[in-house]
């Protein structure tokens, strides 16, 4: 494999970024928050149901912030538009009233590990998606339809140094070669890594993947339409620059992609990232999976895509307190798009178990 570098050397420090040199930690991973404050807020005060935590009765390890997002939950398609009534529309991160839409939103911590001057210099990643090993998902449940990845915070990198990831259209999707480059040189020219990725700064949003469920397929349940998602390290790589009055020791970049609080079963860690993979490695990726795709549908606590009186006794449950309100639970039975589970729900999930509002259908 060919090493692509962009970090200056001591002697071409303000000409060019040539030479390769690698150091210290990045924390790379994603959230379905986009840090805007209140319920989408993760590095301030986060905010239930983030707080409760991922899955089912899941226990928010890192008190809802870094890692409790990771996984994305989206409706089928549905024949009678059962996925676009704005009412059900909870948690529409995304604004578009569309429950089979979504975003992964991408973030970067960089670490600092000179005492300060460097950068990053470069991000290739590809973004790979299986069928969930977790679940067994065996390729029989609704699909993903698609998937799309932007650079967002463009203003990190060089002039034109960003290119947007390309779906392959696989089944389940990936999105190939999305790159971004910082060349830390201002006029002089002189060394200068001002307004790129930068340590100290905290998680900064870099991209955005936007994902659509597929129409519903008969004899879909949740365990049969979950996906996981992957970050893998492209022939761009993952590198640094330092500043060369504070040069780093050559070693490679060190990426951390996702948190453990996911877990290969979902259920809640510790709340650290996962273990570190070096960003020279053309298609290095983590163990475990750094997102979680889940198509279920609204008001169907029980995984099995219809709402029938089996899903009564969770919602009743919610309703008494018995038990917490976790992510999946609000975005299953919040019909009025408080972020909460109160008696106002009540109407409109009764309206849909009696027929008098359409409920789900798959073709």
């Amino acid at each position: 494999m060919k090493k692509v570098s962009f970090a200056l050397t001591v002697a071409a420090a303000v000409a060019f970024a040539g030479s390769a040199a690698f150091a210290g930690d990045s924390d790379t991973f994603f959230d379905i928050r986009d840090n805007s404050g209140g319920i989408q807020d993760i590095t301030g005060t986060p905010a239930a149901p983030f707080t409760f935590g991922q899955d089912v009765n899941g226990t928010a390890t890192n008190g809802g912030g870094l890692g409790e997002g990771q996984i994305l939950r989206l409706s089928p398609v549905h024949a009678n538009n059962y996925h676009t009534n704005a009412g059900f529309a909870y948690p529409n991160f995304d604004g578009d009233n569309d429950l089979s839409t979504g975003q992964l939103v991408l973030y970067t911590t960089v670490n600092d590990r000179t005492g300060g001057g460097d950068v990053i210099s470069s991000i290739g990643v590809d973004i790979k998606t299986q069928d969930s090993v977790a679940t067994a998902n065996n390729g029989t449940g609704t699909r993903i339809g698609a998937m799309s990845q932007t650079w967002t915070n463009t203003g990190v990198w060089s002039a034109s140094g960003t290119v947007d990831g390309a779906s392959d259209l696989a089944d389940p999707p990936n999105v190939d070669g999305a790159k971004a480059v910082q060349v830390a040189v201002a006029a002089g020219p002189v060394y200068d890594p001002t307004g790129g990725l930068e340590p100290g700064a905290g998680p900064q949003e870099i991209a955005r993947v936007n994902v659509t469920a597929g129409n519903c397929v008969a004899g879909s349940t949740v365990a049969n339409s979950t996906y996981e998602v992957f970050l893998q390290v492209n022939n761009l790589l993952y590198t640094r620059t330092f500043n060369p009055a504070t040069p780093g020791d050559g070693s490679p970049e060190m990426v951390s992609f996702g948190y453990d609080s996911l877990g290969q079963n979902y259920a809640a860690g510790a709340g650290n990232v996962d273990a570190a993979v070096s960003g020279s490695l053309d298609g290095a990726s983590s163990a475990l999976p750094d997102a979680v795709v889940r198509i279920q549908v609204k008001g169907d606590g029980n995984g099995s895509y219809s709402i029938t009186g089996a899903d009564v006794p969770a919602l009743s449950a919610l309703l008494s307190g018995a038990l917490a309100p976790a992510q999946q639970w609000i975005y299953l039975y919040d019909f009025n798009n408080s972020g909460t589970i109160t008696g106002a729900d009540i109407p409109a999930f009764s309206a849909i178990l009696s027929g008098g509002l359409p409920g789900p259908t798959c073709p």
